[in-house]
């Protein structure tokens, strides 16, 4: 059976066990869902909040046995799939399966189970074993001749690569992927056995698990990397312990939490009540977390590290770090039991609930989180050159509007330094420009970060702390371009310049005289050398320029005079196609001249193309041709501009300067085409 409930006052605030202003939150949607299991110690859930894993416990016969199975539960479908298959795929017969743990991905199970019914064989007959839930595959973990215990959880890393588990007073890690098991070195392991719940890092570094140092149980914390092993429930620095109960440690490995009743672990004094404390990796201090008293023995923390669940006076609570506020989940259908799970975002909070013999898995969906959201928390820039953009928005819609301010030292420069989101325009990215400030000063390649904070009226967004964006910046180096020479008398030119090595180079030139402009690309070799040839150059005063990295050169000017060259002579002897005849010739008086006409006739059969030229080889010494077009190698002539059909024919006058008034002579040449 599933059912829904909405919890009327479900998200009221714990008036009275928080410490600021309360302000209402939204109503928290709860979700039972029935189980038959035996009590569950730990609690695991996929991120998305739809998976979680549990074992089965089922009294079989009049004889009381009693045969326990894991299951993982799709939350949303209600569905159960078995994890604990055999190693061959088949359902087990008789098993005795314990401590079911989910890795945060929701994909793998990892628990323990005797050998035999699962098909495997192991030197004191238990075995830990890991489901692949996707490929419906159960693998066991070698015991590599090491006597294994089945009552511990183990624990998985977030993405199921890394298991972690005990061997009575030694801890392994198998890595999944390359098949291989590791002895670490924790210490103070053996304990005895009970319900004890292990963490492991995302990256399989940390290790947090409860063990013995003097008496009681404490929290311990093992580096895999420096061979390390911390007591986190301390007193006061020194060996000696207070007794706490199973810890529970953010994705990382750098926060764990734990509840214990000693005061003397933080100054001023705890409470003499069961309370929850966080130790942090990196300063090895202890913290309080705040109205978390007279709590009961378990507690849990969300995989970022944000948020913290414990349970109190029969209802559980998840504190929120950053606001420093603690939100009250009402089960009124329900007894909460003790124990919970986040996934890894802190969203979605499972705990487990009871009403008489049934026992429920209750997930809540906390709701988004106040927040902000950056596209980008690095960026690189050059001094002086080209900006960069990221953008920001809500995670959350407001109460009140939010004022994001963007600062950074004087090396960067912003378009705007304060971003608004209201109720309208929360979800919607606003961007960001900045740029590097470009000075004299050689300081090589250096970060520096750009700083965000939050102003508003809404307390949920008054406490966000947002990230910072790292910003690398190195010494701009200004682009230079150099032209063969000005003038310039040719429509090519090849320009040369530096720039900062492997920088994409943008050459433009542009014609003031005749408004022509060309861009192009180049990129600057190893050395910080490129050159390009430029083509389509015409009359005038060009300006060249260059840009690199957003930074540009100074500019160029040539003054450009082409060369105009003479057409390419391109032309034929048509002499033979010709026939030349000669008409009268008169002498003018009033001239002085001897004029006439010639007649050309195309006797060929094909056309003759134009323009045609008669031309007046070995013409008497003396006489001058008046009336000539030009001179081909030293002779005149007379061009005729169009061409002539076969049979076609055309006059052409003649006009000659003969003082002597001697006869004129001289050898027809006809050409056609341009000389």
């Amino acid at each position: 059976m599933k059912f829904k409930l909405l919890l009327a006052g479900a998200s009221l605030l714990c008036c009275g066990l928080i410490t600021g202003n309360a302000t209402a939150a939204p109503d928290i949607v709860v979700n039972y869902s029935t189980v038959s299991t035996s009590f569950q110690y730990h609690l695991s859930l996929s991120d998305d909040g739809r998976y979680t894993v549990y074992k089965t416990l089922i009294k079989m016969g009049p004889s009381g046995r009693y045969v326990t199975d894991i299951f993982i539960r799709d939350l949303v479908t209600g569905i159960d799939t078995q994890a604990n298959l055999t190693v061959n795929g088949d359902l087990p017969v008789g098993a005795l399966c314990e401590s079911p743990v989910l890795s945060a991905n929701g994909r793998y199970a990892v628990f323990a189970c005797p050998s035999v019914p699962m098909g495997a064989v192991s030197k004191n007959g238990n075995s830990y074993f890991v489901y692949d839930r996707l490929n419906n595959k159960t693998e066991v973990i070698p015991d590599g001749g090491n006597a294994i215990t089945n009552t511990d959880a183990a624990a998985i890393s977030k993405d199921g690569r890394y298991v972690a588990f005990r061997t009575g007073n030694k801890i392994f890690v198998r890595d999944m992927v390359s098949k291989s098991t590791t002895e670490t070195s924790a210490k103070f392991v053996a304990i005895a056995d009970g319900p004890y719940r292990m963490n492991i890092s995302a990256d399989g570094r940390y290790i947090t698990y409860s063990g013995k140092v003097t008496s009681g149980v404490d929290a311990l914390r093992h580096d895999r990397v420096t061979g390390t092993t911390e007591i986190l429930n301390a007193i006061a620095n020194t060996t000696s312990t207070a007794p706490m109960h199973s810890p529970s440690s953010s994705a990382d490995g750098m926060l764990t939490v734990f509840t214990a009743a000693t005061p003397a672990l933080v100054s001023p004094p705890g409470p003499a009540s069961n309370a929850v404390y966080l130790q942090h990796k990196l300063t090895g201090k202890v913290e309080l977390i705040p109205s978390a008293a007279a709590v009961g023995t378990s507690t849990t923390i969300s995989g970022n590290g944000r948020y913290i669940a414990y349970t109190s006076g029969g209802h559980a609570y998840v504190y929120d770090r950053v606001t420093k506020l603690a939100r009250r989940v009402v089960a009124s259908a329900a007894t909460v039991g003790p124990f919970s799970a986040f996934s890894d975002d802190g969203r979605y909070f499972l705990f487990n609930a009871y009403s008489g013999s049934v026992q429920y898995f209750a997930i809540a969906d906390l709701g988004v989180p106040a927040g902000v959201t950056l596209s980008a928390t690095t960026l690189s820039l050059k001094e002086g050159g080209d900006a960069a953009m990221y953008s920001a928005a809500l995670l959350q819609v407001p109460a009140s509007d939010v004022n994001l301010n963007i600062g950074a030292n004087n090396q960067l420069a912003f378009a705007r330094e304060k971003l608004t989101f209201t109720a309208a325009n929360w979800n919607v990215p606003q961007l960001i420009s900045v740029h590097a400030v470009q000075d004299a000063a050689k300081q090589g390649k250096r970060t520096t970060n750009i700083v965000h904070t939050v102003s508003s009226n809404d307390p949920d967004y008054a406490a966000v702390e947002v990230a910072n964006v790292v910003v690398t910046i190195d010494d701009g180096v200004a682009p230079t371009i150099s032209v063969p020479g000005s003038p310039w008398s040719s429509s090519d030119m090849l320009v040369t310049g530096t720039a900062a090595p492997g920088a994409t180079v943008i050459l433009s030139a542009y014609n003031r005289t005749t408004g022509w402009m060309s861009g192009v690309s180049t990129v600057a070799d190893g050395q910080g050398k490129w050159r390009y040839t430029l083509t389509g150059f015409t009359d005038g005063v060009v300006e060249l320029d260059a840009v690199a990295d957003g930074i540009k050169s100074a500019v160029q000017t040539v003054t450009v005079k082409l060369v105009v060259a003479p057409p390419t002579p391109t032309y034929i002897d048509v002499t033979g196609y010709i026939r030349t005849t000669g008409l009268s010739m008169a002498y003018n008086r009033a001239t002085g001249k001897y004029v006439g006409n010639v007649l050309l006739t195309n006797t060929g059969s094909i056309p003759l193309s134009g323009p045609l030229h008669l031309q007046f080889d070995n013409l008497t010494a003396g006489i001058t041709l008046s009336n000539a077009t030009g001179s081909h190698n030293g002779s005149p002539y007379i061009t005729v501009p169009g061409g002539l059909v076969p049979d076609g024919a055309v006059t052409i006058p003649l006009e000659f300067t003969n003082p002597a008034k001697n006869p004129i002579n001289y050898d027809a040449k006809i050409y056609s085409g341009t000389f």
